[in-house]
């Protein structure tokens, strides 16, 4: 017996509808994960690679039982920085600016949608930073009411609003209602999407029938 890295590979893709497939729309309520693990320095924490993920199922089922939707996951060192929610990239609407983490370690996923998204935001006139964010400054930010919207964002979905976020014992409530960033984003996403307004950026690309 050995194992050994594949020298070709062939990759089959089926692609068509799927009517079953449905995705929650309602605001989520996430923990912020400071124990378990979903990516570490030196893996492959950025690609949509599936043993991300394997290992994000037991700590999202205790989650769940304790009434969450999600969970945000830290840094593996020293569960400090924030890095995505779920499965999707996570923006954080801080003070009139949005902030989302730095790709610099290798764990946070090089999203599609997070790139885009990044365009967009800062077409929309945004100060868009990408930078290490540590659990500590959402929570000051909270306190001084300078936090005003988090969100996911990810290909299925497009942008998951965030009702409530919770880090221990604190709890960070947002007004979905009241949320401007993000579903301004979500729509011009969409719009582009479906060609109701010009796609600027050349993203779309017509499949030959």
């Amino acid at each position: 017996m050995n194992i050994a890295s594949l020298v070709m590979v062939m990759l089959h893709l089926l692609n068509g509808p799927n009517l079953q497939l449905t995705f929650k729309d309602t605001p989520m309520k996430i923990i912020i994960e400071d124990t378990y693990t979903r990516a570490t320095p030196g893996g492959v924490g950025f690609a949509k690679n599936g043993g991300n993920y394997g290992g994000s199922l037991y700590p999202v089922h205790l989650a769940q039982q304790n009434g969450f939707d999600q969970v945000l996951w830290t840094d593996a060192i020293e569960h400090k920085y924030v890095e995505e929610v779920g499965m999707m990239n996570v923006m954080f609407v801080i003070d009139g600016k949005v902030i989302t983490p730095s790709l610099e370690r290798g764990t946070v996923l090089k999203g599609v949608t997070r790139d885009s998204a990044i365009t967009l935001l800062r077409d929309m006139g945004y100060v868009v930073e990408e930078r290490n964010l540590s659990v500590d400054e959402i929570v000051q930010a909270h306190k001084k009411g300078v936090l005003q919207e988090v969100f996911g964002v990810g290909t299925a979905a497009v942008v998951s609003y965030i009702a409530k976020l919770t880090y221990k014992d604190y709890d960070m409530n947002f007004n979905v209602d009241q949320l401007k960033v993000a579903p301004a984003l979500k729509q011009n996403l969409n719009d582009i999407r479906v060609g109701i307004v010009p796609d600027k950026h050349h993203w779309l690309v017509k499949v030959p029938s």
